[in-house]
């Protein structure tokens, strides 16, 4: 089955038209303002669309984060962890959905840098510091460290 756009100007409709699975004539396919005329054929159709929004979700959205972290302490307000980062030589991480790859590798890279800056001053950092590609749930949707629970969407 061929990937279909999902995106808003896209009428579910047409693509079972375009798809036909159930071999129907043209009399059948005809649309009203609503569904399709034929009342068997909107109810295949009403099948074929929970079907097909199922396996084409809509895009997730990135969301802000709900906390920060500054070492090991959890921010819930911004301001605060903004505070805690300007007293510290420790860098501030959003906490929340992180769903792309790139996004997980940004932090990871953030994390090193500021790893590698400790050990050249032969500082340790601390145990329960992020790194989402080795401490995290190992799920995309997810950047809270496994030490502060995790929350999934």
């Amino acid at each position: 089955m061929p990937t279909e756009n999902r995106s808003s100007n896209t009428d579910p409709r047409d693509v079972f038209i375009r798809l036909n699975p159930l071999g129907l004539g043209e009399a059948e396919l005809r649309k009203d303002s609503t569904g399709f005329v034929d009342q068997r054929t909107h109810s295949d159709y009403l099948l074929f669309l929970a079907g097909y929004r199922e396996s084409h979700p809509e895009p997730r959205h990135h969301a802000e984060p709900i906390a920060w972290m500054v070492g090991t302490a959890i921010w819930w307000h911004k301001d605060g962890a903004e505070r805690d980062y300007e007293e510290r030589s420790e860098p501030m991480i959003p906490l929340g959905p992180c769903d792309s790859p790139s996004e997980i590798a940004r932090v990871t890279a953030q994390f090193k840098e500021w790893q590698a800056s400790l050990t050249a001053t032969t500082a340790k950092p601390p145990t329960s510091a992020m790194n989402c590609a080795d401490n995290s749930t190992k799920r995309a949707d997810c950047c809270i460290p496994r030490a502060f629970g995790s929350q999934t969407g």
